[in-house]
C-alpha cells in the first residue's frame, strides 16, 4: 500500500480553482468536465496528504481513517469512498466519477474563506461569475507554481516545492495551457513530466489518472 508524502498545505483544490480562473474577470481557463477532473484529483491528493486515504496495488483508493475532517469538500469525497466499501476502485475511476461534484463545493469553500465572491457580469445580465476578492492573492498560486514549473529538478533531485509541483502536474494533465500563457505548451508539458517523475508514487498515479480519464472522455464524445 502506498501512503502519501506530507504537505503542510491542504488546499490543492482551492489553488487549482484559482489558477483555473482569471484573477480579474473570473473567466474559466478550462471546460466543465476537464476542470472537474482536475479538482477531483486535487481533492484525492488532499485526502492523501491528510492520511485519510492511501493507494493500494493498481492505484486502488483505500480509506485509512474512520473519521471525517469536518471540511465539506474532503468529507464529500471521503463519504463517497466509504459508501462503496468493501468494493474499491482505482484512482482514475474516482476522478471520472467525481468530476461533476466538486466545482461548486470548492467554490463554496473559497467563498467561506473570503477569497472569491459571486458578482453579476453586467447590468442587464442574469449570469454571475466568481471573481477574486483580491486579485493579487488569487494570482499567487499561479506565480508560485510557475516558479517551480520553469525550474524543474535535476535527475536525482526532488521538486523544490512538492505542493506546487503537484499543481503543475495537474495543470499539465488537464492541458490547461490558457492558465499559463507565459509558458509554451511544449515547455510546460516537458517540465511537468520531469516534475512528475520525481513525485511520490501515489501522487503520480492520481495525476496520471487525470490525463487518462480526459483521453477516455474525449473518445466517448467522438463515438
Amino acid at each position: 500500500m502506498s501512503t502519501f508524502s506530507v504537505s503542510d498545505r491542504f488546499a490543492v483544490a482551492d489553488e487549482l480553482f484559482l489558477i483555473g480562473h482569471h484573477e480579474y474577470t473570473g473567466k474559466r481557463h478550462a471546460g466543465d468536465e476537464v476542470f472537474g477532473l482536475g479538482l477531483a484529483a486535487a481533492v484525492l491528493i488532499e485526502l492523501g496528504w491528510q492520511r485519510a486515504i492511501a493507494l493500494d496495488e493498481g492505484a486502488v483508493v483505500i480509506r485509512t481513517t474512520p473519521t471525517f475532517s469536518g471540511d465539506p469538500v474532503l468529507d464529500h469525497v471521503l463519504g463517497k469512498v466509504a459508501a462503496q466499501e468493501p468494493v474499491t476502485h482505482a484512482a482514475a475511476s474516482w476522478i471520472d466519477y467525481l468530476r461533476e461534484d466538486l466545482y461548486v463545493l470548492v467554490a463554496e469553500r473559497l467563498k467561506r474563506q473570503g477569497i472569491i465572491e459571486e458578482v453579476q457580469r453586467g447590468v442587464l445580465s442574469r449570469q454571475n461569475r466568481l471573481v477574486a476578492v483580491n486579485p493579487f492573492v488569487a494570482a499567487r498560486p499561479r506565480s508560485l507554481m510557475l516558479g517551480v514549473l520553469r525550474d524543474p529538478p535535476g535527475r536525482r533531485q526532488a521538486p523544490a516545492d512538492a505542493h506546487y509541483a503537484v499543481l503543475a502536474g495537474l495543470v499539465a494533465g488537464m492541458e490547461m495551457w490558457e492558465a499559463i500563457p507565459t509558458v509554451g505548451p511544449d515547455e510546460a508539458a516537458g517540465n511537468a513530466a520531469l516534475l512528475l517523475d520525481r513525485m511520490h508514487p501515489a501522487e503520480q498515479a492520481i495525476i496520471k489518472g487525470v490525463a487518462t480519464t480526459k483521453a477516455a472522455l474525449a473518445r466517448r464524445v467522438r463515438r
